[in-house]
């Protein structure tokens, strides 16, 4: 009799280990699938933020250029098809340049803005950012670092590497902030509304 008991029990131990371990890795996915689920908002709620913070930048920056935005910028995290002004989805061969090592940086953040300046001429602006630069600045550090240049009629008329940062001080290494010789950096300091 005693033999029968270890038979029938010994698969019914395996089955239901085998049961255990199933459960475990359904738990599992489930977990990293809602990691997924989570990062993937965090890439919204980051871009969406960027979009924000750096439409009023980009805005200043046009205008500081000599060519003042008609009414706000429309931003998007995606370059716009077809309803922007033209040359709107196409990106500028300095923003290439400056993106092309980037973009190999996956999670980083694009913001494309469009519209029109006062003078009647399309307008487009590009930047690119990792979301962790908006997670990581200091108190007090306005400074957004990343790849932003502005087009009007497919002209860039600026480029830089960083919005609102603080102009480097005689004799410290202005690493990553500031303009490009052919645009002008802005300072935190500074307030032109456009």
């Amino acid at each position: 009799m005693r033999v029968r008991t270890t038979t029938v029990l010994a698969p019914l131990t395996c089955l239901a280990l085998a049961g255990v371990l199933t459960t475990a890795c359904t738990s599992d996915d489930a977990r990293v699938e809602r990691a997924q689920d989570a990062r993937r908002e965090m890439a919204r709620a980051a871009g969406a933020l960027s979009a924000t913070v750096l439409r009023p930048a980009a805005e200043r920056a046009f205008a500081r250029s000599g060519h003042p935005v008609q009414g706000v910028l429309t931003c998007a995290n995606e370059p716009s098809a077809g309803t922007s002004p033209a040359g709107a989805g196409e990106r500028s061969a300095g923003t290439d340049d400056r993106t092309e090592a980037a973009e190999e940086d996956d999670g980083a953040v694009e913001v494309h803005c469009t519209g029109t300046t006062l003078a009647g001429d399309p307008l487009v602006f590009e930047g690119r950012l990792r979301p962790e630069v908006l997670a990581e600045r200091e108190a007090g550090d306005d400074g957004l670092r990343g790849a932003f240049s502005g087009t009007v009629g497919g002209t860039e008329v600026f480029a830089m590497d960083c919005f609102q940062c603080a102009p480097a001080l005689a004799g410290e290494d202005a690493e990553g902030g500031g303009a490009r010789p052919h645009g002008s950096g802005e300072t935190a300091g500074e307030a032109v509304d456009g």
